[in-house]
């Protein structure tokens, strides 16, 4: 990480500093924000039926202008719903199959109708 060379510190604790003190990520996670939305996916080898996360949820990041990608992390594929004038992410889930990225989207749909 460039910023803990320019700092003269460790990447390990830039990463803490992130998840502890600036972001709210264990506070969400604690209560219940973060991955509190589900999909269900079915194995289509053995027909099996899981839930998979969906990471991202916020209805608030919608505008009028939004963009969908997919992207590679690790391997596992992900699709990102994001507002194109805000850069913010609407929804990110851990699919990029069409039916799966279907079923997320009607759930933050029917969350804005709400």
């Amino acid at each position: 990480m460039v910023a803990g060379r320019l700092f003269c510190h460790k990447v390990k604790t830039f990463y803490w500093w992130y998840r502890h003190v600036l972001s709210d990520y264990l506070s969400d996670k604690e209560g219940g924000k973060w991955c509190s939305e589900k999909i269900a996916s079915v194995d289509k080898k053995t027909g099996e039926v899981k839930e998979k996360p969906v990471y991202v949820f916020t209805s608030e990041n919608l505008g009028s202008s939004m963009s969908i990608d997919d992207k590679a992390i690790g391997h596992d594929g992900f699709t990102i719903l994001s507002n194109h004038e805000t850069g913010k992410i609407a929804m990110m889930v851990e699919s990029t199959r069409a039916d799966e990225v279907e079923q997320a989207w009607q759930s933050l749909a029917t969350s804005c109708t709400k």
